[in-house]
């Protein structure tokens, strides 16, 4: 490699699935704490959580099109680029702009082959590890009339694993029958196309998934149609994501080894940087046989230890992101009482130092730029460092004050006398409205709670543009100020307050009744994580509603700030006269619980556990430690939780 610390672009889509975290985080386990810059770029696309829940949030991923485009004022010297994940929910109109829009650098592309045999990529051997699935039953467990679940359209994953499956089908002189080939999108909301197989025809003996997130999706409607994966069905997949091995039963799948296809894109990354010819290479993707497929049915591992020291992990990863998500809240509401551009990104580096966040910075267009589907940004001469942060020292800037950063500054070295970084790269906009990026360093295991925070930065900035404008056109903005109001106060998906809101309202509260004593019920919808893993996010998404519809109904009171905090979390503040009015609603919260469940037809249990404690206005100027006290409660009372919330 050259004398100039090279930098390297690893790009991403659609980053809540299990396949590009698992490749985010091998790569950064590789190249974190070596002589490289590294900069992730996360399209974290929901569209497929938002599925049929009439959401308007997901409407926007169109958005994250444009964010790839932002590594040209990063003086990358080299890309590696996951194809695969990062075109699913982008149009080939939409896709051809993102390449056309990167930097002319040596590029690794992941998941694509290239016909140019001076361009690099790594593929998995999806033909392959299909072929081997599809062999195994047929050979080993006799299966004749198989169903393929297949990818998007347009994918080359989904291509080569679906003619593999129709030559595999074809050498063993087989016939796929009608309505046996599924279009699935790769995500594990494919419920629909899994039913409307089952309706039109006889079970097929084996259902062959492109991947094993669908596989949950055969699961689950199986077990709906009184079906166990393995016996009446056999189930394979493709992946080895992370739950496969604690699927029940679990599930036979071709494995994408994550470590060597990090370790086989860093050491070409380095080849590259250091001169040397393009290469092409494909990796295997062994058979891993479980129950799934029939195999080992009379014989299976008990996962009980495992399951249960991967659920205390959860616990104590949820308590990280409960601490997060209230210091994120309340540090947030400071942001919309911002007096001018330079405060609110001075604050959000406060936020930064708060969080214990290593370094950050903020790159903003100069002007926010509209964005409709279809569209890409607009590839501007500069973009402005509004902030930098490093280690609790920040600089905030106005537009006039901020550093220009040249759109391709391929002439900017690196400063060795810094230390090397791995940046995370999370786009920020509002809606149609789109302002720049944020690159923050930090754990690839944070990434979730960092992602939420951005999207409440993107709300909040456009919040604050509009509070500055209103100095200029009060009435003129009335109206799109309530509006944005409710937005920022309020939770999309159950429709109480949301962390901010809850704060706010709070302090409304405790200003009207300062001489009053009040309470804080915290309570946590036990099992989602189960709920989610068995049933789905959809399911999941049901339960918290739920419970959220069953505190309001608890809470009559007409003071009660009632709120959710968390994905699972909620909180309820209220005036009180005793601590035997807290037992009480604790109680009815239960009883109330156990009334939904009666008139439910879902295959789980909807349950809430519940902790509060009993404060005075001034004991409320600190609210965590009140927090915490009651999260404290709420332990004792999960305890008593049942062991499984699935119906028998």
């Amino acid at each position: 490699m050259s004398k100039k610390r090279p930098k390297i672009g690893v790009m991403v889509g659609n980053f809540h699935s299990d396949h590009p975290r698992r490749l985010v985080q091998q790569i950064y386990r590789l190249l974190h704490g070596q002589d490289v810059d590294v900069r992730f770029y996360l399209g974290t696309e929901s569209s497929s959580f938002m599925d049929g829940f009439m959401m308007q949030g997901s409407k926007y991923d169109y958005q994250y099109a444009s964010l790839y485009g932002y590594s040209r004022y990063d003086n990358l010297d080299l890309l590696i680029i996951s194809e695969g994940t990062l075109g699913i929910y982008h149009d080939p109109e939409e896709k051809k702009k993102i390449f056309e829009s990167l930097p002319d650098v040596p590029t690794i592309h992941l998941e694509s082959i290239q016909e140019d045999k001076n361009q690099s990529y790594i593929i998995i051997d999806n033909y392959q590890g299909i072929r081997d699935c599809t062999e195994h039953l047929i050979m080993e467990h006799g299966c004749r009339d198989l169903a393929f679940l297949t990818g998007p359209a347009a994918n080359r994953d989904a291509d080569e694993r679906l003619l593999a499956f129709l030559d595999t089908m074809a050498k063993h002189g087989l016939t796929v029958g009608e309505n046996r080939i599924m279009h699935g999108d790769f995500s594990e909301n494919v419920d629909g196309v899994i039913e409307d197989m089952f309706s039109k025809s006889p079970y097929p003996d084996a259902i062959v998934s492109a991947n094993d997130e669908m596989a949950t999706a055969v699961y689950r409607v199986m077990k709906r149609h009184g079906l166990t994966p393995g016996k009446e069905i056999k189930v394979t997949g493709f992946d080895d994501w992370e739950m496969a091995g604690f699927m029940d039963p679990p599930l036979t799948t071709a494995r994408q080894d994550y470590e060597e296809i990090a370790e086989v894109s860093t050491k070409l990354a380095y080849d590259l940087l250091d001169g040397k010819e393009a290469r092409q290479i494909r990796t295997k993707a062994p058979l891993i046989r479980r129950c799934s497929c029939g195999c080992c049915m009379d014989n299976v591992k008990d996962d009980t230890t495992i399951e249960r020291q991967a659920l205390i992990d959860s616990i104590w990863k949820q308590k990280k992101n409960q601490r997060n998500s209230w210091i994120g809240a309340l540090l947030n509401r400071e942001l919309l009482e911002a007096s001018n551009t330079k405060n609110f990104y001075s604050r959000l580096g406060m936020i930064f130092q708060y969080l214990e966040v290593e370094k950050a910075s903020i790159y903003l267009l100069e002007k926010p730029q509209y964005i409709e589907k279809g569209e890409t940004i607009k590839m501007v001469p500069n973009v402005l460092r509004m902030l930098e942060y490093d280690k609790g020292k920040r600089k905030a800037c106005s537009a006039e004050e901020a550093l220009k950063v040249p759109l391709d500054n391929r002439g900017l070295a690196a400063d060795r006398n810094k230390p090397a970084s791995c940046a995370m790269v999370f786009l920020l906009f509002f809606e149609k409205y789109q302002y720049g990026t944020m690159h923050l360093f930090i754990d690839p295991e944070d990434i979730d709670f960092y992602y939420m925070l951005s999207l409440e930065i993107g709300s909040s900035m456009r919040y604050v543009a509009l509070s500055l404008e209103q100095k200029a056109s009060r009435q003129a903005l009335k109206e799109k100020n309530q509006i944005l109001d409710f937005t920022a106060h309020h939770d999309e998906l159950t429709k109480v307050y949301n962390r901010t809101g809850v704060i706010t309202k709070t302090l409304e509260l405790f200003r009207r009744k300062s001489d009053t004593k009040f309470a804080v019920l915290m309570a946590d919808l036990d099992h989602l994580k189960q709920i989610n893993d068995t049933f789905g996010h959809g399911e999941g998404d049901f339960a918290i509603r739920s419970a959220a519809k069953i505190l309001s109904e608890v809470m009559e009171k007409e003071d009660a700030v009632i709120g959710r905090t968390g994905g699972d979390e909620f909180v309820a503040i209220f005036s009180i006269r005793s601590s035997k009015d807290i037992r009480a609603y604790i109680q009815a919260l239960h009883d109330k619980c156990r009334e939904f469940n009666m008139t439910t037809d879902k295959p789980y249990y909807v349950e809430v556990s519940g902790g509060g404690v009993i404060f005075t206005a001034e004991e409320g100027r600190d609210l965590q430690n009140v927090l915490n006290r009651a999260d404290e409660l709420l332990y004792e009372d999960k305890k008593k939780r049942r062991e499984s919330v699935i119906r028998k």
